[in-house]
């Protein structure tokens, strides 16, 4: 069975999507570095312009997503839904700041210096407590849809 098109395991996802967004990610989180500004609340905003960075790219947020017109109304031919989502929630949580603890996630398994390294922030969102799995089965929950609904 072929995967849909715009998958990230196609051809085109590996070799173009997956590096493009990579290389983004690791900009913005070497600016967050270099400023000392690395607590969740700078991650977020780190992401948000990510988002900003990446509209060109994309044209999502002008045209609405591939063969579709945009969700809600347009405003100054900005589509105002597929902004607001995309700029205030997708790019910044699950394209930035998860990304970025995942990774801290794994490598404070692997070296306990990692952790010494880490803002005091994060160590709390690293923790495997009860509360942060909830939240974790929650954003899946919410998530998942959006990447069913969006792959075809």
């Amino acid at each position: 069975m072929p995967l849909p098109r715009g998958s990230f395991l196609d051809p085109f996802g590996i070799f173009l999507t997956y590096p493009l967004y990579l290389s983004h990610l690791l900009f913005y989180y070497n600016l967050a570095h270099r400023f000392q500004r690395k607590d969740l609340l700078s991650l977020y905003f780190w992401g948000m312009l990510f988002a900003l960075y990446e509209a060109p790219i994309t044209k999502v947020l002008w045209a609405g997503y591939i063969g579709q017109q945009p969700i809600a109304s347009t405003f100054l031919g900005i589509a105002s839904f597929e902004f607001l989502t995309l700029v205030f929630f997708w790019h910044p949580i699950f394209s930035f700041v998860l990304p970025i603890l995942i990774l801290e996630q794994f490598l404070a398994n692997q070296e306990s210096a990692v952790i010494e390294a880490l803002p005091p922030s994060h160590l709390s969102i690293l923790k495997n407590s009860r509360l942060n799995r909830f939240l974790s089965s929650m954003i899946f929950l919410i998530a998942s849809p959006f990447l069913i609904h969006n792959s075809g």
